[in-house]
């Protein structure tokens, strides 16, 4: 079972703008609670506590709103943020039925990349995480892909990842998660071929002050 945090909560009877800038200057998010088998709720809840468990991973985890002695089980949804300061404005969270299948978005995780062969190239990820369809207690923190066997030019895909039991990727299977590449290598002109094209240009330069000279 995911890990199951918990954020506390406050009902909030009172809607508008004005309301909604207050709470956020006392460093609380307004929220709405939803869900199939649940009432719509308003809520605010603390920015620092909900920030914290953005940063530790939490955005496709179950976690507890607990709202006076109610405890919700819910997943973030929706998170919006003010566009020019980055500041939480509004948070969605989404009740849901712990023996109904769900679909949510699973990081993408390279291990084993210290024990690959030192062939000069590294792992890459073209994604950075996919979407599962699981209950909600199957939900996995993380999907592990080992790199170690793979060589320069070698990719896995969505279809080799081996999934927990009672979870199914929703992506395309040829959609590839982990890629091993060469670095890319600039080209830079050598202190000769500088010299050359400076030298090239200083001649130009005194071809066309002599025709000048001439008319």
């Amino acid at each position: 079972m995911a890990k199951l945090f918990t954020i506390p909560a406050e009902s909030r009877t009172e809607t508008g703008k004005g309301y909604a800038n207050r709470i956020r200057r006392e460093g609380r998010v307004p929220a709405i609670l939803y869900g199939p088998k649940a009432e719509n709720r308003t809520l605010d809840v603390p920015a620092n506590v909900v920030e914290r468990l953005i940063a530790s991973g939490a955005g496709g985890q179950l976690i507890d709103v607990a709202v006076g002695a109610e405890k919700h089980t819910v997943l973030i949804k929706e998170i919006q943020r003010d566009p020019a300061r980055g500041d939480l404005v509004h948070i969605d969270f989404h009740k849901v039925d712990l023996d109904t299948e769900l679909e949510t978005n699973v990081p993408i995780v390279i291990v084993g990349e210290e024990s690959r062969t030192s062939d000069g190239g590294f792992a890459t990820q073209p994604v950075r995480e996919i979407l599962v369809a699981c209950l909600p207690t199957n939900i996995p923190e993380q999907l592990e892909v080992d790199v170690s066997a793979l060589e320069i030019g070698d990719t896995i895909t969505v279809g080799e990842i081996v999934m927990p039991e009672g979870v199914r990727a929703l992506e395309e299977p040829e959609l590839a998660v982990a890629t091993i590449t060469l670095p890319e290598v600039e080209t830079e002109e050598t202190d000769d071929e500088a010299e050359e094209v400076e030298a090239s240009d200083e001649e130009g330069e005194g071809e066309a002050e002599s025709t000048e000279d001439e008319d």
